[in-house]
């Protein structure tokens, strides 16, 4: 008895060891260990991307793969993801990637608008919008910084919520050359914080600034370092 049962034993090691691969629901492992979830991969050959995304495999070097039996990284998933109990930290609208303490090196979270969604179009570009990012266009005038009794043109966008970029300036003049345009001084137009919403001040003395376009990019305050610029 002791006979057979090395034998049995023997041979099941030597078996082990000639594949070094285990299947669950596949006869046809891809990796040292690959569970196909359906059981719908085919006896031989590669399974396909679409027979995959029900898979999960972990390679000879520890990558892991979920919908996909080629993971490139530690963890790589072939479809949405969701990770629960997340540690939420402040202020609100920040991302945290460490917090200290017990949960120290755990990536963390705080609410306040929702971080995967970095493009809002279609949704209200307005200072109470929920993006990361607003992009709006004004049409300036002349001499914005005589405008609203010399506080500047109003792009109602709060300051409080939102930094600020300049990212393009058209401009259409009325008359003067470009000598007369490019020899003034303190020529064109910035932005400014006036403590509690942005505003555009600015001039070219001497010409009549038609037309101005002036487009500003908005970043949700706590995801970016920015002066205040309140002149």
């Amino acid at each position: 008895m002791r006979k057979k049962n090395f034998a049995f034993l023997a041979i099941t090691c030597y078996g082990l060891t000639m594949h070094a691969q285990v299947g669950i629901r596949t006869q046809n492992p891809q990796s040292t260990f690959h569970v196909d979830g359906s059981g719908n991969n085919p006896a031989t050959g590669a399974p396909s991307a679409a027979n995959a995304t029900d898979d999960f495999v972990v390679t000879s070097n520890g990558n892991t793969g979920i919908g996909i039996i080629t993971p490139a990284q530690k963890l790589d998933i072939n479809g949405n993801a969701r990770i629960r109990g997340l540690p939420v930290g402040t202020p609100p609208g920040t991302v945290v990637a460490q917090q200290a303490g017990a949960n120290g090196g755990v990536l963390g979270y705080s609410p306040g608008f929702p971080v995967m969604d970095v493009s809002s179009t279609g949704a209200a570009a307005d200072t109470n919008s929920g993006a990361m990012f607003v992009v709006k266009r004004f049409s300036v005038g002349d001499w914005p910084s005589g405008q609203n009794g010399g506080a500047g043109f109003d792009t109602t966008m709060e300051s409080t919520k939102w930094e600020a970029f300049v990212s393009n300036i058209a401009y259409t003049f009325g008359a003067g050359s470009a000598t007369t345009i490019f020899g003034t001084a303190a020529s064109g137009y910035r932005l400014k914080n006036d403590g509690s919403r942005w505003r555009i001040s600015g001039d070219i003395p001497g010409i009549n600034e038609v037309s101005v376009i002036v487009d500003v990019l908005f970043i949700k305050k706590g995801v970016v370092a920015a002066d205040s610029r309140t002149n």
